[in-house]
């Protein structure tokens, strides 16, 4: 007669807290990145198909979006290099995976396991270079700033320049945000000192309240509908024609 199977384990302390990590990630995700995402989506193929929008409008939805991923970003890096400090990852072949996307992440884990997030001003460069995202982000706003002003104008082409970019743009971020999700699920079985299980579990039962404010921008954003662009101005010159083919 057969052993009966042994019961599986009681979830440890580190389980637990990496789980609830894992969970506030995702609520975060499924109520507000994901949706903003879908919005930023919409706005890019409105302007792609020519149909005019508010500048003032688009003006609003990027500040909020920039602002509020960042935030999301900085908080997140946070937590995982807690993570890593506490319980460096054996990264190999069994765990690489994801091409360049894996590989980038897999290097910022290293650096920040090698040096404690208290000592690190390399936390903010480690945010950085997670494939440039910070960066890329201050990139990105600037010149949808900028192309709004020529969307404003009505200068050739400047719906399509900025359609391309939000869409990209949107893509990257919705990326990001499920990658760092399924990274926590990997780590379930890492063990965490205790200290710092705590320490990590204060910090995301404290995490709604930290970003609120950047929350409720989003929100009151995605509760407009996409909003028309006025009657022309008369005082603003009219867009030049486009060229025949284009």
């Amino acid at each position: 007669m057969s052993d009966a199977p042994t019961p599986p384990a009681a979830p440890t302390r580190s389980r637990e807290v990496l789980q609830a990590l894992e969970a506030e990630m995702a609520r975060e995700d499924q109520e507000v990145v994901f949706p903003l995402m879908e919005r930023m989506r919409e706005v890019a193929d409105a302007l792609a198909a020519g149909r005019p929008i508010d500048p003032g409008y688009l003006e609003t939805g990027f500040r909020a979006w920039h602002e509020y991923i960042e935030g999301v970003h900085q908080q997140r890096l946070s937590w995982l290099a807690t993570v890593v400090d506490s319980a460096p990852l054996r990264i190999g072949p069994r765990r690489a995976r994801g091409g360049r996307l894996a590989a980038w992440w897999h290097r910022i884990l290293r650096r920040t396991a090698a040096v404690a997030p208290s000592a690190a001003p390399s936390l903010e460069s480690a945010y950085a270079d997670i494939a440039g995202t910070q960066a890329r982000m201050a990139q990105r706003i600037a010149v949808l700033e900028e192309l709004v002003d020529h969307y404003r104008r009505h200068e050739y082409y400047a719906d399509q320049m900025i359609a391309s970019l939000v869409r990209s743009g949107a893509f990257s971020d919705r990326a990001w945000a499920k990658y760092e999700e399924e990274f926590v699920l990997r780590t379930l079985d890492e063990h965490l000192l205790e200290e710092r299980a705590e320490r990590l579990a204060r910090e995301v039962v404290a995490a709604h309240d930290g970003l609120e404010g950047l929350r409720t921008a989003v929100r009151e954003f995605l509760s407009r509908p996409v909003a028309a662009r006025p009657h022309p101005d008369p005082a603003v010159p009219a867009q030049a024609a486009r060229p025949a083919g284009a």
